[in-house]
């Protein structure tokens, strides 16, 4: 049996580095900078983004400077929140580290609130404010009403049937 589709979720790509894949699978959920970091990890960071990269809907990664240090801080790499101070052993705030980055020397976190819209995005559901996008353009006074698929697409064989 053929399979159709993106797949199961947590098997889609993120998209945090060219160099590798990372899927949701990957995201662990952590309080303390200990619990994602051993004492001595050194990883690639990008810069916090900037108000303005924040208020624009950011620059993309790719521009965002990567420096290399000791994990002492852990911030989210989407809205630039400070999560957790390695000094401090009771743990922050609850946040995602990237276990495949991790592997490969980088270090990618989300706080909770980025980690869900990560999710949502993922699956393709809109989680903007206001109208979604397709409402905003899309003139639905243009659709033609079909009784079936077969009869709205005769030129192609469909896959499934729906009855």
């Amino acid at each position: 049996m053929e399979r159709y589709g993106a797949g199961a979720p947590a098997k889609w790509p993120l998209g945090h580095e060219m160099e590798y894949e990372c899927q949701l699978d990957d995201m662990v959920l952590c309080s303390k900078v200990r619990d994602a970091y051993e004492v001595g990890f050194r990883g690639k960071k990008r810069d916090k983004p900037t108000a303005m990269e924040q208020l624009l809907g950011g620059t993309g990664d790719s521009m965002r400077i990567r420096r290399i240090a000791k994990v002492e801080q852990v911030s989210c790499d989407n809205c630039g929140r400070n999560l957790a101070d390695a000094d401090k052993s009771e743990g922050g705030r609850f946040f995602y580290y990237c276990r495949r980055c991790k592997r490969s020397g980088h270090r990618f976190e989300l706080c909770i609130a980025c980690h869900v819209l990560e999710v949502l995005q993922g699956e393709g559901k809109y989680s903007g404010t206001g109208f979604h996008p397709h409402y905003l353009k899309c003139q639905h006074s243009m659709l033609i009403r079909r009784q079936s698929l077969e009869n709205a697409y005769p030129s192609q064989r469909p896959k499934f049937i729906f009855s």
